[in-house]
C-alpha cells in the first residue's frame, strides 16, 4: 500500500516547500484543468509529495475558487477551478483564461471522470471550451482519465472494446488528445483532507518526461465564452449516447480515429495481443481501406490541401498524434 500522510497547511504552509525556478531557465508551466471532483488537487499534491492545495471532500462546488499557482522545483504548478461549477463559472472562466495567458512553455493535463460507462459530459465540454480560446493550429494536451475503479481499470489494461469505446468517447471532442491515460483508484486518499501518496512510478514519469509542451504566448489567449458551455456540454452528451446506442457507429469511429493516428500500426502492434476478434476487424478494415479505396487518399489530399488554404472546413486544430494512449 502507498505511504500516505495528511498535512495541515496552517501548520504546515506550502511556501515553506516552495523551490526557486532558476534565473537562467524559466520555469515550466504544469497547468491541469478540470471540474469539481475530478481530482486536479489531490493529483498536483501527490506528483510534488506535499500539500501545495487544498483538497478533499467538497459539497456543493470545487475547493478551488480561483486560479493558483505555486512555484516548486523549477515547475509552475497551477491550479483553476471547474467550468461545471455553475455558482462560479464567469469567475471560473476568467481563472482559466488568466493562467493560459501567463506565458512560456506549458503542459496541459484535463482531468475527466468515468460515469456509468460514460465519460462525463461537462469534463469533455471543459476540453472544448478551454482549447477553443487557444489560437494556435497545434495544441497538445493530454486526457486524464482519473480515479478508474479497479475492476474497470484492469479491463481497461486489456485493451479490447472497453478501453476503444473510451477512446472513441473521449475523442467526440473537436479538438483531438495528443495522449489519453488511465489512473485507477489509489488507496487513502478519500479518507482526510490534504493527503498525500506516492503515485506509482509509471505516472510520475509519464507527467514530468512524456507529456508534450506547448508554447503559449498571452496574445494566442482569448477569453474563455463559458456562455457555450451548457450546449457544447450538451451535445457531447446526445452524441455520447448515439455512440454507445449504435454499434455500427461506434465501430466506423474507432477505424476513422485509427486511420487518422499518425502512429496507427505501432498502436496495434503494442496492443495486438490483447486485441477482441471485434477490435482486429476494425485493424483490418483499416488496412484494408488504405490499400483498395482511392478515394480515400484522395479525400486525405483535398483534406490537407484545405487546412494548408486555411479552409474554414478543414479539419479541426488539434495535435499530430490524434489518438496515442498510455495506461498508467
Amino acid at each position: 500500500m502507498p505511504h500516505s500522510s495528511s498535512m495541515d497547511p496552517s501548520s504546515n504552509p506550502v511556501n515553506s516547500d516552495l523551490v526557486a525556478g532558476s534565473a537562467e531557465s524559466p520555469p515550466l508551466n504544469y497547468l491541469f484543468l478540470g471540474n469539481p471532483g475530478t481530482g486536479k488537487s489531490t493529483l498536483i499534491n501527490c506528483l510534488v509529495g506535499t500539500a501545495l492545495f487544498n483538497s478533499g471532500l467538497s459539497y456543493g462546488g470545487g475547493l478551488t475558487k480561483e486560479f493558483q499557482t505555486r512555484l516548486h522545483g523549477n515547475v509552475q504548478y497551477m491550479d483553476t477551478p471547474g467550468l461545471a461549477d455553475r455558482n462560479i463559472q464567469q469567475k471560473a472562466a476568467a481563472a482559466i483564461t488568466e493562467a493560459l495567458q501567463q506565458s512560456g512553455t506549458y503542459k496541459l493535463f484535463f482531468m475527466v471522470r468515468l460515469e456509468n460507462g460514460r465519460v462525463v459530459s461537462d469534463d469533455l465540454a471543459t476540453i472544448e471550451i478551454v482549447v477553443r480560446s487557444i489560437q494556435l493550429d497545434e495544441i497538445p494536451f493530454t486526457v486524464v482519465v482519473n480515479n478508474v475503479k479497479k475492476r474497470q481499470y484492469n479491463k481497461m489494461m486489456e485493451k479490447g472494446d472497453d478501453y476503444f469505446k473510451v477512446v472513441a468517447l473521449i475523442n467526440s471532442v473537436e479538438c483531438k488528445p495528443q495522449r489519453i491515460v488511465f489512473i485507477p483508484v489509489i488507496d487513502n486518499l478519500d479518507e482526510q483532507d490534504n493527503v498525500v501518496t506516492q503515485l506509482p512510478a509509471d505516472v510520475q514519469r509519464f507527467i514530468r518526461t512524456e507529456a508534450a509542451t506547448v508554447q503559449i504566448a498571452p496574445s494566442d489567449v482569448t477569453p474563455i465564452k463559458i456562455e457555450d458551455f451548457k450546449n457544447v456540454s450538451e451535445r457531447l452528451r446526445a452524441e455520447q449516447e448515439e455512440l454507445l446506442n449504435n454499434n455500427a457507429l461506434l465501430r466506423r469511429r474507432i477505424a476513422e480515429l485509427m486511420e487518422r493516428s499518425s502512429t496507427t500500426q505501432c498502436l496495434w502492434r503494442s496492443v495486438g495481443k490483447f486485441l477482441s476478434p471485434v477490435t482486429e476487424r476494425f485493424a483490418n478494415l483499416v488496412h484494408s481501406s488504405r490499400h483498395s479505396d482511392p478515394s480515400s487518399n484522395a479525400s486525405r489530399h483535398v483534406n490537407n490541401k484545405k487546412a494548408k488554404n486555411g479552409s474554414a472546413s478543414a479539419t479541426p486544430k488539434d495535435s499530430k498524434d490524434q489518438v496515442v494512449t498510455n495506461t498508467l
